[in-house]
């Protein structure tokens, strides 16, 4: 079950990135900054138990490492475009 689910969204993503390119990536990181935004809002003004900071640092975390991923992504789109382009 979890394997068709997961198959599912990789073939909906792939659909993503061919049917809008760059513009799919960059909403993505842009979605992401603003989540990192909204958490570092959040810790800043949590109250102070260890539990409550520690769950909020994790999340900047995950969405920090979302944030490279779609980076990454977003320039190897960039650079096969660029190959593309740069064959004919």
């Amino acid at each position: 079950m979890i394997i068709e689910v997961l198959r599912a969204a990789r073939y909906l993503d792939d659909k993503l990135k061919e049917k809008l390119g760059r513009p799919y990536h960059a909403v993505l990181g842009i979605g992401l900054v603003w989540e990192i935004i909204e958490r570092c809002r959040e810790l800043y003004n949590a109250p102070a138990t260890s539990a409550g900071i520690v769950q909020l640092a994790l999340m900047i975390l995950l969405y920090l490492l979302l944030l490279i991923h779609q980076m990454g992504e977003l320039s190897d789109h960039a650079v096969r475009r660029t190959r593309r382009h740069g064959m004919r």
